[in-house]
């Protein structure tokens, strides 16, 4: 008689739980809807040249200046800025890290010798001109390379810096490649210059060509 009554018992659960089931809901609580994911692509082209979209995001906005250092040196060298302007480029540009952390040696100023032969600089007027220019000069390069044509090997590609210059790149040349993989689970694929540092920001689109960011110094070298 016991193990009828628990066969009914059973049964009565059975029955009950099928109901609330098919009532798209268990103990007053909905079952999880779908949920259809629209997919949103951020847009990389900027609308601009590099040079109009340097500025924006150095001098013309005073919550976004993350290129205030860069756009600094670059006045403070002489460099004419229609390289920025110039068609089929590849541009490098300097986030602000890239030029000054306080006592920082993977930075411009902690990393390069300022004319009293000293680093850990903090301004760009105690640096030769022609050693700020040469260097900026060598953040550009010829042709467009990105995550559309880059392999995962090695390439050298031609910058328009001065050639002779720089002792472990006399060509002027700079290595580039993209990675196969993460960057330590932070990234996936990045780019990579010269054997040494990651792009920080990659494949910006401006109406001349693209764009990478570092934020570390990169030693010129081929």
């Amino acid at each position: 008689m016991k193990k009828l009554s628990f066969i009914i018992a059973a049964a009565t659960f059975a029955i009950t739980a099928s109901v609330s089931l098919s009532s798209c809901s268990i103990f007053g609580l909905d079952w999880q809807k779908d949920y259809h994911r629209v997919v949103d692509t951020v847009d990389a082209h900027v609308y601009k040249n590099a040079w109009d979209y340097l500025k924006q995001r150095s001098i013309e906005n005073k919550t976004d200046t993350i290129f205030k250092r860069m756009y600094d040196g670059i006045i403070y060298s002489g460099m004419d800025t229609a390289e920025y302007m110039k068609t089929d480029r590849t541009f490098i540009f300097l986030h602000n890290d890239a030029i000054y952390r306080s006592k920082a040696t993977d930075c411009y100023f902690g990393a390069v010798k300022d004319t009293l032969g000293k680093t850990l600089g903090t301004t760009w007027t105690t640096y030769r001109k022609s050693d700020v220019k040469a260097y900026l000069q060598y953040l550009i390069v010829e042709g467009q390379y990105s995550h559309y044509n880059l392999p995962i090997t090695n390439i050298s590609v031609q910058t328009i810096g001065p050639k002779s210059f720089f002792p472990l790149a006399p060509d002027a040349k700079m290595k580039m490649m993209v990675l196969n993989g993460s960057n330590g689970n932070t990234q996936d694929d990045p780019i990579m210059l010269n054997a040494l540092i990651y792009v920080r920001t990659s494949d910006i689109m401006p109406t001349n060509g693209v764009i990478h960011v570092i934020d570390k110094y990169l030693t010129p070298q081929q």
